[in-house]
């Protein structure tokens, strides 16, 4: 069987961050945590964080850019689903 995931992504300048959640506790630790911006063509990665015990992970932003979405994903773990979260649009 496999577990889902759900990843939860907010700002606070200096730093997106966010929290890796499970139903399975063995799923919210240990996450690899990619940072997204969208764009024509594919999407660029600017940031990687690794989640702590308790899910929650932050990578630090240089810019934002006017006009920009950004989005994070949690790469899958075993037998721990990948996930993907909202999108943020910055205005």
């Amino acid at each position: 069987a496999s577990y889902g995931t759900k990843v939860v992504i907010s700002l606070k300048t200096p730093a997106f961050h966010g929290k890796v959640t499970s139903g399975r506790s063995a799923c919210v630790g240990g996450r690899t945590v990619r940072l997204f911006r969208k764009k024509a063509g594919p999407d660029t990665v600017l940031g990687t964080d690794r989640s702590n015990a308790k899910g929650k992970w932050a990578i630090p932003i240089g810019r934002l850019r006017s006009g920009a979405s950004y989005y994070a994903k949690a790469a899958a773990k075993g037998r721990c689903r990948a996930a993907k979260s909202r999108v943020l649009n910055i205005g």
